[in-house]
């Protein structure tokens, strides 16, 4: 799926696995989403800020780069590609 250029999402519970960490570490940087399951999840907001702030920091020491700026970018490429 990666040649088609499918994004794939991780979350906290994802990451916590070794197969979760052996997945993300095949997905190429640009393909890299966050994802929550708020508000089915969690009742309070400040709560799945924190699980995806740690989710960023995860993806941020396994691959050895600052996701930050970089799953942003990925959410803007998403939604204009959704639109083009």
């Amino acid at each position: 799926y990666i040649d088609k250029g499918t994004f794939f999402s991780f979350n906290l519970r994802q990451l916590d696995t070794k197969k979760g960490i052996e997945i993300l570490k095949r997905i190429p940087l640009e393909r890299i989403l966050i994802e929550t399951d708020y508000p089915f999840a969690s009742s309070s907001i400040q709560y799945e800020k924190q699980q995806l702030i740690k989710t960023i920091n995860i993806i941020s020491d396994v691959l050895d780069v600052d996701a930050h700026e970089i799953v942003c970018d990925n959410f803007d490429s998403l939604i204009r590609g959704i639109f083009d």
